[in-house]
């Protein structure tokens, strides 16, 4: 579907149009599914995110600016999804490497992304969203303050979301 078709029925559908939103819906799961399918190797995951995606597109409909790619903002649904789904089933993140591959033309690799990050910024992000460890509980761990760990997790936290939406 051409990109400003999917933007124009997004934003009829934001207007109450339950004919456009149905529509982009449909649209929406066909391009997930696509993407998702080159992201994730393993249906059953597949398929669980597609279904949080959907669900976080329906409780943000109201957040999409007209002036942005309704895809853009869709991929970028499914990106968040894809880490709370890992994030949420941390006993999976260790076959992460096998089962996401995000890249294509207009995103960059996950896990390449991650890798980019200082050592310190990675263990930051890992210990508190993988690991589920409160700030104190790592610091500690770590042997530093606890301010000097919230300063790690900002900063992996501002590098990811900047090499991700940019």
């Amino acid at each position: 579907m051409p990109q400003n078709k999917l933007s124009a029925l997004l934003q009829a559908a934001q207007t109450g149009n339950v004919e456009a939103y149905n529509q982009f819906l449909n649209s929406c799961s066909v391009l997930l599914r696509g993407r998702l399918s080159r992201w994730i190797k393993r249906t059953e995951v597949r398929e669980e995110i597609a279904q949080e995606v959907l669900i976080g597109i329906h409780r943000n409909l109201h957040t999409f600016l007209p002036d942005r790619s309704a895809e853009a903002w869709v991929i970028g649904i499914a990106k968040y999804k894809i880490a709370d789904y890992y994030r949420k089933n941390p006993h999976q993140f260790e076959e992460l490497s096998h089962d996401v591959t995000i890249q294509d033309e207009s995103t960059n690799d996950l896990l390449d992304t991650l890798e980019e990050l200082p050592s310190n910024l990675r263990e930051a992000l890992y210990m508190t969203k993988v690991e589920g460890l409160s700030t104190k509980a790592a610091a500690g761990k770590l042997g530093i303050k606890e301010n000097a760990f919230r300063t790690r997790i900002s900063r992996a936290l501002a590098k990811l979301r900047e090499d991700i939406l940019t």
